[in-house]
């Protein structure tokens, strides 16, 4: 596999990870408190606290990043 489809499987899988850690924590307690955010953030948004922001995370940015990265290493074999 060459240098740029490894770093682009890293990429997606780092960021794939991340968003369903930040997603989860979200999720968990949608106040914001878990991530060290406050609600007053959102104020001026459509959300009032980050329940739908961490589903989002999760499922878009996380499922869709780590899929994403599956799909470069299948896609070379």
């Amino acid at each position: 596999m060459d240098a740029v489809r490894r770093s682009l499987v890293g990429l997606h899988w780092f960021v794939g990870l991340g968003a369903i850690g930040g997603g989860i924590a979200a999720l968990v307690d949608p106040s914001g408190r878990a991530v060290g955010l406050d609600a007053s953030v959102l104020e001026r948004g459509p959300f009032a606290d980050f329940l739908i922001p961490g589903l989002f995370l999760v499922i878009v940015l996380g499922v869709g990043n780590l899929v994403a990265g599956a799909l470069l290493l299948s896609r070379h074999r």
